[in-house]
């Protein structure tokens, strides 16, 4: 048997198969006598679904504008696509991928193609608002299969001296999907209308759905040590997520009566699912999860980060029309360096966790990203173009700096049989804190009584707070341990 070059068996060896790692291949040898599995094509596979889960996330905002034009509805009614495909794919990650732990992943994420690509083409065709956002709620079960399992199948196929390398790309194109998604869309639909950006996705999900199933099946994965689903863990967490991201989103429009009591029947909901996850035998969620200190570190930072990021997302757009007067398209433009920091940062960030670990780039990411946030925040009303370019650079460097060695540490802190729960994890992490940082950003700027300006400030500097104690979180766990290797499995 070859031997890996870090000495080690590669993730998922020692069950059912061989895997051994040479030239960054996985080689899996079993009775099936298959060609060795390339864990780059794995990748290239996974980006797929990443791509078209972040991109249908963010582009279809754009056409809400020409769907209630075509239907004759309201700004609020029309909203709801947006919100139903949220709030689906944030309710159901952790229920995909308990689910995926407890199967194999690769199935699970190629069904989740094919249903992506299935109820894009559906909502491409919808006859009327009803039909078209309950396509999205399916889009968003096909969407939370995908998210759920991207990270972790790409960490199983990948050795550990790669698996940084590997995440950090993962990162690099759910970013560009994200971020693309108001450019691509317009295109789309100055070409073909908004049913275009649907219909577009039939072809490259299914495409996508056949590869996925001809291959990730073979992604080495460790059978897990609890077989059961818990079956009310899965009903608390949908209900208390959902209740509590619905207030957080949309309460400011809601009776506040309304909201108060969905936020705190949600909040009372989820405290009720962490104490029945902590005494059942098969939990959703294994809360001794959190008792090892990289993973309760990463956990913690990385919620932080997308909370001090997204004020930044929510309120320059108006800095920039309504303060500075520029048009949407320049708007547009000069929000790209961001990404673009982003797509050139996050692969040579990945690269370096592999060898240098995960606490000194973490650490030094967010502090760029504090440095980056109150050059926000102290821009003047007539600020020079460069001046708003430069630091949404500067905090596209500190979020890749931080993204994919984070990803990797939470990731390689956990059995191979726990990555599906920690991978959906991740993803849950990120939407919740994108919508509390946003969320106290508005309530910042709606509470301040001089105006615009210094509402723009004081939630910027909240946010630069937000990053520092980021960093600190990610300052907690071991600086002698490289991300790549920590995983569990490997040791063995």
């Amino acid at each position: 048997m070859l031997a890996a070059p870090s000495g080690r068996l590669a993730p998922g060896a020692g069950y059912n198969q061989t895997v051994t790692i040479r030239d960054g291949r996985a080689l899996e040898a079993d009775r099936s006598g298959e060609r060795p599995l390339n864990p780059w094509l794995v990748l290239a596979t996974v980006s797929i679904g990443t791509f078209m889960a972040t991109l249908d996330s963010s582009s279809v905002n754009v056409a809400l504008p020409a769907i209630a034009h075509d239907y004759g509805a309201s700004i609020a009614q029309v909203s709801w696509i947006s919100i139903i495909y949220f709030l689906v794919i944030t309710c159901l990650l952790l229920v995909m991928g308990r689910l995926a732990d407890l199967t194999k992943r690769g199935p699970v994420y190629a069904a989740g193609m094919a249903i992506l690509g299935l109820a894009s083409g559906l909502c491409g065709l919808a006859p009327n608002l009803g039909w078209l956002v309950a396509m999205r709620a399916l889009q968003a079960l096909g969407g939370a299969m995908v998210m759920a399992n991207s990270p972790a199948l790409t960490a199983s196929a990948f050795p550990g001296h790669q698996r940084g390398a590997a995440l950090g790309m993962v990162t690099l194109v759910a970013t560009v999907g994200s971020s693309a998604g108001p450019t691509v869309g317009g295109f789309i639909i100055a070409t073909w209308g908004w049913h275009g950006i649907f219909l577009i996705n039939l072809p490259i999900g299914l495409i996508g759905s056949v590869q996925a199933f001809r291959l990730l099946g073979r992604v080495p994965q460790a059978p897990s040590q609890e077989r059961g689903f818990d079956g009310l863990g899965a009903v608390l967490s949908v209900a208390g997520l959902g209740a509590l991201l619905l207030a957080l989103r949309e309460g400011e429009h809601m009776p506040s009566a309304l909201a108060w009591s969905l936020g705190v029947g949600g909040f009372l909901a989820l405290l009720a699912f962490l104490r029945w996850e902590a005494r059942h035998r098969h939990p959703l969620l294994q809360p001794r999860l959190f008792l090892r200190r990289a993973f309760a570190s990463a956990t913690g930072s990385s919620f932080l980060s997308f909370a001090a990021r997204s004020s930044c997302f929510l309120l320059l757009p108006f800095f920039l029309e309504r303060v500075q007067g520029y048009s949407p398209v320049a708007v547009g433009f000069m929000m790209t360096s961001f990404p673009l920091a982003v797509a050139l940062v996050a692969p040579l960030s990945g690269r370096a966790s592999d060898r240098l670990g995960t606490r000194g780039l973490t650490i030094a990411g967010q502090l760029v990203s504090a440095l980056a946030l109150v050059g926000l925040a102290t821009l003047p009303e007539q600020a020079p173009m460069w001046r708003v370019i430069g630091p949404q650079a500067l905090l596209g460097i500190g979020a890749a700096l931080f993204q994919s060695p984070n990803n990797s540490a939470m990731l390689g802190a956990v059995e191979g049989h726990e990555l599906g729960m920690a991978s959906a994890l991740l993803a849950v992490t990120r939407n919740l804190g994108l919508v509390v940082g946003s969320g106290l950003a508005a309530a910042i700027v709606a509470a301040q009584a001089g105006g615009f300006m210094a509402g723009f400030r004081q939630a910027l500097l909240v946010s630069t707070g937000l990053a520092i104690l980021s960093a600190v979180a990610a300052g907690v766990r071991n600086a002698g341990v490289i991300a790549g290797r920590s995983l569990k499995e490997e040791a063995a």
